[in-house]
């Protein structure tokens, strides 16, 4: 069963769901301590783990040119057997 997320609507009509499933950092460490422990995903595939909260019901994901794994959402969402159009993703540019 998936659960429904609570979603916020944007000027424009779009929903977005307000909770994220952040691609960066694995929380199994604690917190305020970036990069090298907090964040085990960085560079690394981490597609298993956004098949699995795509399964859970997630439809809202952040991700960052930083954490060096788009290729892990492209992947996560080619397996996994939903629609596209239910996924908002969020990404950041780094200068």
């Amino acid at each position: 069963m998936v659960a429904i997320m609570p979603v916020v609507k944007l000027n424009r009509g779009s929903e977005v769901p307000v909770l994220t499933f952040g691609t960066g950092r694995d929380f199994t460490y604690g917190m305020n301590v970036w990069p090298h422990v907090a964040a085990p995903y960085l560079g690394k595939d981490c597609s298993d783990a956004i098949v699995q909260a795509l399964r859970a019901g997630f439809r809202h994901f952040d991700t960052a040119q930083l954490y060096r794994n788009q290729e892990s959402m492209g992947k996560a969402l080619a397996l996994w057997e939903g629609d596209r159009k239910e996924v908002y993703i969020t990404a950041k540019c780094a200068y």
